[in-house]
């Protein structure tokens, strides 16, 4: 198995691979193509794009291509991604050289992608615990807390919809039309990667449910605190 990782994918670059591969002209320069979002097909590879966390402390994304035949792969980024290092590390692993596929090797992305995205609304999820801890100790000003939460709101919002974009390519690799790259047992676990996505989207539908009740938290905190106060007033 070849996995070719660059920092830029080009049309010079494509008609190597695909010079080396023995794959005509016409097909390179699909490499190149965008498809229907994000997703190509192209005979005899798939072109996928896809969008993984910065870090987990961030709602940057890096757009990472990845174009995979039977038994190559080529991966494109503009930034460093932390997916592509976590497989490196893994390919040169224990374990026989080689026994790889393409489409398990694109499979392991997404794996790795999704649980990127978990753990960033994990993390989300860590903070909002901390400022609720914050807010219930009556620490920190109400106005400093809505900042957070409002940041923390767009955060989740923005990763969401990166890791929505992925569905439609998902979908298409768990298609019998692709039996020629794959086979049954590579749709199924592309169909099991589906629930993997669908848990990490309820990931981040809840993410958003504990920001509103963050806010709630700290709504309810700030009336006690106006009792309090009026309650001195009352009796001077």
């Amino acid at each position: 198995f070849l996995w070719v990782d660059t920092d830029e994918l080009t049309a010079e670059l494509a008609e190597q691979l695909a010079s080396a591969l023995r794959v005509d002209e016409r097909r390179a320069h699909a490499m190149l193509e965008d498809g229907v979002r994000g997703f190509n097909d192209g005979g005899d590879f798939v072109r996928v794009s896809m969008r993984t966390p910065k870090t987990e402390t961030s709602d940057e994304v890096v757009r990472l291509t990845c174009v995979v035949g039977d038994h190559w792969a080529l991966t494109a980024h503009d930034q460093p991604v932390a997916v592509l290092d976590d497989l490196a590390e893994l390919a040169t692993g224990s374990g026989p050289t080689g026994h790889l596929t393409g489409p398990s090797f694109l499979a392991m992305m997404f794996e790795w992608v999704l649980n990127g995205y978990s753990l960033s609304f994990e993390h989300i999820e860590e903070e909002l615990e901390a400022i609720d801890e914050r807010a219930m100790r009556g620490r920190g000003s109400p106005e400093s807390h809505i900042e957070t939460l409002v940041a923390l709101l767009r955060r989740a919002g923005r990763l969401r919809r990166d890791l929505a974009s992925h569905r439609t390519a998902l979908l298409a690799l768990t298609q019998p039309e692709l039996e020629s790259l794959g086979d049954e047992r590579e749709a199924d676990r592309f169909r099991r990667l589906l629930d993997q996505y669908d848990s990490a989207m309820q990931t981040a539908r809840d993410a958003r449910a504990s920001v509103v009740s963050s806010f709630d938290v700290l709504i309810a905190r700030t009336g006690h605190t106006t009792n309090e106060i009026m309650k001195v007033l009352t009796l001077a």
